[in-house]
């Protein structure tokens, strides 16, 4: 069923971790319209944090085709960005709770427009998630948590919302590509004997022209071409023909 972009929005913050979320997902695409997920995880093991796994491909089977546009969307409403002001308020949160230098007020306005649109091209949950975590620093860090760099929120959105990103692109490249109906089939009334016969004269009326264009273009043709009166030389050409030649290399 689609809802609105609202409704879809709540039930993701309601959810306890963008993982849960996934799972509930996977579920409701099998129990609603037989589509099965399969997913394949890789591990990712960065210099400045802890190894985490990401989601990387994704197999369906499906138990009819007929069935993807629905998983499409179905997919689509679990994507649904967060507010703008949700993710302002998060990062307000996120700089609160880490330590940051003083940045002048065009420059703090210029990082919130930048992490703020960051933030909105992922799931609302994961959003949330990534800042979150963000907030909370790195696993048995005992110094600072410093407020994050737009590559370390991109990562960190990144682990959370893999899952999605990959079977949305994994169900639009099996969607059937859609079928255009052949002119009978699109309710379009059959023409009535007197249309029939204008568009038979039209066809006729251009018939016709187009042939005296073309008688047209052969006499002009005939009457550029050099006469063929006179004695010929030795070279073939008669002195019509030699004359004409001259004229137009003059």
């Amino acid at each position: 069923m689609i809802v609105s972009e609202e409704i879809a929005r709540d039930w993701l913050l309601a959810q306890p971790s963008p993982q849960v979320a996934d799972e509930a997902l996977c579920r409701s695409l099998t129990s609603t319209l037989g589509v099965m997920a399969s997913l394949k995880a890789e591990g990712r093991f960065p210099n400045d944090a802890p190894a985490y796994r990401v989601v990387t491909g994704c197999e369906f089977e499906i138990a009819d085709r007929e069935n993807i546009p629905a998983a499409i969307a179905k997919v689509r409403q679990a994507m649904t960005p967060a507010t703008q002001d949700q993710c302002e308020g998060w990062l307000v949160m996120l700089q609160a709770a880490t330590a940051r230098r003083q940045d002048s007020e065009a420059t703090s306005a210029v990082a919130y427009a930048l992490y703020t649109a960051e933030l909105r091209q992922w799931p609302a949950d994961v959003a949330r998630a990534a800042c979150e975590r963000l907030a909370r620093g790195k696993t048995g860090s005992t110094g600072p948590v410093w407020f994050p760099t737009l590559a370390e929120v991109y990562r960190e959105c990144d682990r959370m919302g893999s899952t999605r990103r990959v079977m949305l692109s994994a169900l639009e490249r099996g969607a059937p590509s859609p079928q255009l109906p052949f002119p009978s089939a699109r309710g379009r009334p059959e023409p009535s004997e007197s249309e029939k016969e204008i568009v038979h004269r039209s066809a006729q009326e251009v018939a016709a022209a187009l042939r005296a264009t073309a008688e047209a273009q052969v006499r002009a043709a005939r009457a550029d071409l050099p006469s063929i009166a006179g004695k010929p030389d030795e070279t073939g050409l008669t002195p019509e023909m030699r004359e004409l030649m001259q004229r137009r290399s003059s």
